[in-house]
Parts: structure tokens; C-alpha cells; sequence
């Protein structure tokens, strides 16, 4: 018999009931992708006994397939620098269709003032700018461009459905067709090549990782320690709550947009008001808020915080 240990009010809870960690699942899922495609490199008969993560051929000095492993954990170290935004519009209850549309976009447009004015003593037969002569510019005017334009797109999406109420998918999925327009006229079906040294460290070699993880850490220690962060997980739970106790849903939707904009080649996130019901209680909810407001959260009237006073709303 299970172990059972008493609660408040008589309820009881049973060790065997208890499910595994979400993070858990994840990962067990992962190691069974890998079990599956080291599988079929060694059943199916035209991979010639290629294995997924190990070096079969004798390449390199260790066991593991290092040339592989190395574009694995770039390729997801690129889409994570992307997810971290996505990830506060999910958090709010809220979905983004143009991220990877909006990615394309600002990548074109900040290329663009990211090139050089040769190529091998000749004139760059790729330049957008060379006869204006907006070539070899320093780095920090590409880097600004690619976040300027994230943040128009984000703040375009933002306002579409914090302030005019359009479902976020019909908002994002406009956004996602106009992102994909612009990078087509932009660069008229043609690449923009040939980039500045500086320019081109950006992501060159295992860079993209250590962007990742700093980028990682801000973000965390915003979600975690920040108002904002608060407010968005409060917003995600109970849009109600988290309105009653004085959050002010707009603004927030709005913010998570901008701060994953301006993160190195991350496209701009859209926030969005829940529509569906909450998923957590109201307790759990508040949990997440300031100290402040934690007291009356439940109730139509809250104290303001640092004031003596009430406010009821409504009345």
C-alpha cells in the first residue's frame, strides 16, 4: 500500500499517484529520438551503418561524431535564441506565427548595411547601398537596423491585439505574410552576400551558443526576479486576477514583444489576452505577484501598495 500522508482538511496524498516532472518527459522523449535514428542508421540498408551521435569511421579521437554534435547544438542554439521569445508569449497564453518570417526580414535588411565595398579589388557586386555608399560600416549600425525592425514588427503585433482585440493568430499570421513580402522586395529574389570580418564573428564558429546562454540567463533572471516577469506569468494563469490586482495587462502584452525584439537575431514576440479558462487557481496565481498585492488579490478591493488606503473596484 502506497504511503499516504494527511493534509488540511482531511485529504491525503499518495506517492504512487505522483507524476514524473514535465522537464523529465522531455527528456526521456529525447533520448528516445536519438534510440530511434541510431536505429535506423544501423537497419536501413543506404546508411551504411552511419550512427547518429557516434564516430563509426574512426574520424576523430573520440567516440562521439564531433563534426555532427557541432551542427546539432548550433542549429539549436540558433532556433533557441528565437525561442526565448516565443517562450514569454507562450507564457502570457499567447501564440506567434512570424518569428521565423520576421527572423528573414531584419536578417536582409541588416545585411544589407553590413557589407563590404570590394570583393577581391573588385566593386561588391552584391551591394545593396554601394552607390550610396553605405558600405563597411561599423557594427553597430547593422545590429541597430535588425532591432529597430524587430521591434516595429513586435510592436505592430503588439498593438494589433492588445489595443484592437484581433486574435493573436489572424494578427501574427498577417505579420508572418508581410514579413515574408518585405524580405522578397527587399532584396528583389536575390542574396545579400559578402559581410564585414566584424559583422560575420557575430555567429561564426560556436558563437551563436554563447549568445544563447547569455541570452538565457537575462532573460531568466527577468521572468524571475522583475515586475514585468511577475506580471507575465500572472497574466498566463489568471487574466482576471492578475487584472483585478492592479497589473496592467496591455502594457505587459506590449513589453513581452519588445524585450525578446531586441535580442540578437530573435524575432519579435506578440503577447496576447487569454480568452480560454484559467488553468490555475486563484491562489496560485497570486503566488506569483508582488508581496503587495497578495493579500487582497481574491477580493474586488486590493491596498495600494506603500498607501494605507483601499481601492474597490467597481465601486
Amino acid at each position: 500500500m502506497a504511503d499516504a500522508a494527511h493534509g488540511i482538511g482531511g485529504l491525503k496524498y499518495d506517492h504512487a499517484k505522483r507524476r514524473r516532472p514535465q522537464e523529465l518527459n522531455v527528456f526521456m522523449a529525447l533520448i528516445a529520438i536519438i534510440a530511434v535514428f541510431e536505429i535506423l542508421g544501423q537497419t536501413l540498408p543506404y546508411m551504411d551503418g552511419q550512427s547518429l551521435l557516434f564516430d563509426t569511421n574512426d574520424r576523430f579521437d573520440s567516440i562521439f561524431n564531433e563534426a555532427r554534435l557541432r551542427i546539432i547544438i548550433l542549429q539549436v542554439a540558433i532556433i533557441g535564441i528565437i525561442a526565448l521569445g516565443v517562450t514569454q508569449v507562450i507564457i502570457t497564453g499567447g501564440i506567434d506565427l512570424s518569428s521565423g518570417s520576421v527572423v528573414g526580414a531584419t536578417a536582409m535588411i541588416a545585411m544589407s548595411f553590413a557589407q563590404v565595398a570590394e570583393v577581391n579589388g573588385f566593386p561588391n557586386p552584391k551591394g545593396v547601398f554601394l552607390e550610396q555608399g553605405w558600405v563597411d560600416l561599423p557594427i553597430i549600425v547593422p545590429i541597430a537596423v535588425g532591432l529597430v525592425c524587430g521591434v516595429i514588427a513586435g510592436g505592430i503585433n503588439g498593438f494589433l491585439v492588445a489595443y484592437t482585440k484581433i486574435p493573436p493568430f489572424i494578427a501574427t499570421l498577417g505579420m508572418m505574410v508581410s514579413a515574408r513580402g518585405v524580405a522578397q522586395w527587399w532584396s528583389s529574389g536575390q542574396p545579400i552576400s559578402f559581410p564585414t570580418e566584424s559583422y560575420a564573428s557575430i555567429g561564426a564558429g560556436m558563437n551563436p551558443v554563447i549568445w544563447f546562454t547569455l541570452l538565457a540567463v537575462l532573460f531568466h533572471l527577468i521572468m524571475r526576479y522583475t515586475v514585468y516577469g511577475k506580471h507575465t506569468y500572472a497574466i498566463g494563469s489568471n487574466e482576471d486576477a492578475a487584472r483585478m490586482s492592479g497589473s496592467t495587462c496591455s502594457a505587459t502584452w506590449c513589453w513581452s514583444i519588445r524585450s525578446p525584439a531586441s535580442s540578437p537575431r530573435s524575432p519579435p514576440s506578440s503577447s496576447v489576452r487569454r480568452t480560454s479558462p484559467p488553468r490555475r487557481a486563484w491562489g496560485s496565481c497570486m503566488n506569483s505577484m508582488p508581496s503587495p498585492w497578495r493579500s487582497s488579490a481574491a477580493s474586488p478591493c486590493r491596498a495600494d501598495a506603500g498607501r494605507s488606503s483601499v481601492r474597490c473596484w467597481g465601486r
